[in-house]
C-alpha cells in the first residue's frame, strides 16, 4: 500500500479512535521561600495524611478528583486529574486549602509573611498519560524486529516500548492494539500517535472478535436451571 493510502486510512481511523487522558501530572511551588510544617498541616487539615518514612504529606480532592504530594520545601506535585484544566483547578484549590490552614495556625508556614506568601508559583505540567485503541491487532514481534527504535523484551513486559525524540514521547504498544502514550503536552500525544501509525500499519492483524452469544447459549445448555425452563 502506498504512503498516500496509509495517510488517508490514518485520517479515517483517527476520527474513530478515542484518546483518553488517564493522568495529568503537574508541579508548582507555594510561593517564594515558603516552608511548611507537615506534621502541623496534617493535624489541622482535612483529607490529608503523612505516612511513616515518606518525605511528603498527601492530600486528596474530590472535585476534581486529584491527589497532591506536599513537601516541606513548599513544592507540590498534583496527579490523578483527567485534563489540563482539571489539574490547574485542583492546584489552585490545594494552594487555597493550605493557605486557609496556615491562616488559622501561623506556625505551619515558617517563613516571614506566613499564609500571605502562599500562592501558585512556577506551575507547569510535567507528564501526561493517555491511552487509545488501534482499530486492529498488531504483530508486535515482527514490528520490534523491523524497527530498531522499538524495545521489546517479552520476558519482562508484554508490550513494545517506542521512544520518540521530537516531540519527546514514550509509547507502549500491545498485541491487542492497545496504545499508551506518555508526553508533556496533549499536542505531543496527538503528534506521537500520528508518528507511530504509519510505522505499525504494515504489521496490523485482523482483530479476533469472540461471538459472545454463542458462548452464552452453550453455557445455558449446560446449566440445569436453564434446561429445566426449556419447553419440550
Amino acid at each position: 500500500m502506498t504512503d498516500p493510502d496509509i495517510l488517508e486510512s490514518m485520517k479515517l481511523d483517527l476520527l474513530d479512535m478515542d484518546i483518553i487522558l488517564n493522568n495529568v501530572v503537574a508541579t508548582f511551588n507555594l510561593g517564594h521561600s515558603v516552608t511548611l510544617d507537615l506534621e502541623g498541616l496534617v493535624l489541622r487539615g482535612m483529607n490529608i495524611e503523612k505516612r511513616r518514612g515518606k518525605a511528603y504529606a498527601q492530600m486528596k480532592l474530590k472535585t476534581p478528583s486529584a491527589t497532591a504530594n506536599i513537601f516541606a520545601s513548599g513544592k507540590v506535585t498534583v496527579l490523578g486529574a483527567k485534563s489540563e484544566a482539571q489539574t490547574k483547578e485542583a492546584s489552585r484549590k490545594f494552594a487555597r486549602i493550605i493557605q486557609k490552614v496556615a491562616q488559622r495556625d501561623h506556625k505551619i508556614c515558617t517563613k516571614a509573611g506566613g499564609h500571605e506568601r502562599i500562592c501558585v508559583k512556577n506551575y507547569k505540567i510535567v507528564n501526561i498519560w493517555a491511552s487509545t485503541l488501534l482499530p486492529w491487532d498488531l504483530n508486535i514481534t515482527k514490528f520490534a524486529k523491523a524497527c530498531r527504535e522499538a524495545e521489546y523484551e517479552p520476558e519482562i513486559h508484554s508490550a513494545v516500548i517506542y521512544r520518540i525524540s521530537e516531540p519527546k514521547a514514550c509509547l507502549k504498544l500491545n498485541s491487542k492494539g492497545s496504545l499508551v502514550v506518555q508526553a508533556r503536552k496533549v499536542a505531543f500525544v496527538h503528534a506521537a500517535i500520528r508518528h507511530i501509525y504509519p510505522l505499525v500499519y504494515p504489521f496490523k492483524k485482523e482483530r479476533k472478535v469472540k461471538v459472545v452469544m454463542e458462548q452464552e447459549l452453550k453455557t445455558r445448555m449446560k446449566d440445569k436451571m436453564w434446561r429445566s425452563n426449556t419447553k419440550i
